[in-house]
């Protein structure tokens, strides 16, 4: 089964950290699927999705 959400936002510039951990949690419960793998894609040349350790600092 393939499920598919997207996520429009909208950023304050230069270096801005956005945690789409919330709206990516969103979609998988909503799509009642309990085991598999989630793929985030970006259309873009000016963003970029990264993995970090959250760090309430970085959002400061």
């Amino acid at each position: 089964m393939v499920v598919t959400k997207k996520i429009a936002l909208r950023t304050k510039g230069e270096c801005d950290l956005i945690d789409i951990t919330p709206q990516v949690r969103e979609g998988v419960l909503a799509s009642g699927i309990n085991s598999g793998t989630v793929t985030i894609f970006l259309a873009g040349s000016t963003a970029a999705i990264s993995t970090i350790e959250f760090e309430s600092g970085l959002l400061s």
